[in-house]
């Protein structure tokens, strides 16, 4: 008998035993463990119908949770806002009192500062300055403006560095206010 014939035949068997309604014999281990698979699956999908509703409940209560805070927090700060909105519109009407009254000081301290700036582009020519103007020139010590006066002539304003009239430090702080010329 070849395969072929074979087949044929466990074919028309299997048809024969069927239109007689007889089932094929089955394994009861295939059985068994097929239910088992059908149970698990069962109980696989009702944990993740319980877990999915615990997690949509615990969203629920922490969005509940929130809510009520921020409307706490809302009804707790209102008065502390309200008195902020309250201080401000004082202080603005402080601040407006206060630069009238200043006005004229204002202008006393911007001609001050004016003044100032015109004096600051003045370079002091430490040849011929005397110990009072050297004095004004901010970051010189009265035993400093001795020793350049001391020092004259000076051919460059380094030179006060060169035959120590003034230290290194001392120099960096004036160069830009003094000459030579």
């Amino acid at each position: 008998m070849t395969s072929r014939s074979i087949a044929s035949l466990s074919l028309g068997c299997l048809l024969v035993l069927s239109a007689a309604g007889c089932e094929p014999v089955r394994d009861p281990q295939v059985e068994k463990a097929r239910e088992k698979s059908e149970e698990t699956t069962r109980d696989v999908k009702q944990e993740a119908k319980k877990d999915a509703v615990e997690v949509k409940h615990g969203a629920e209560d922490l969005g509940k949770n929130i809510g009520e805070g921020v409307r706490k927090l809302d009804v707790e700060t209102r008065p502390a806002r309200k008195q902020l909105g309250v201080d401000a519109r004082v202080a603005g009407e402080k601040i407006k009192e206060g630069s009238k009254k200043l006005g004229s000081e204002a202008v006393a301290v911007a001609q001050g500062v004016r003044a100032g700036w015109k004096e600051g582009d003045a370079r002091i020519n430490i040849n011929s300055a005397s110990k009072a103007d050297l004095m004004r020139i901010g970051g010189l010590s009265d035993a400093d403006a001795r020793r350049i006066i001391a020092g004259r002539p000076y051919e460059d304003k380094k030179d006060l560095v060169n035959k120590k009239a003034v230290s290194a430090d001392t120099y960096v702080t004036i160069e830009d206010r003094i000459t030579t010329d």
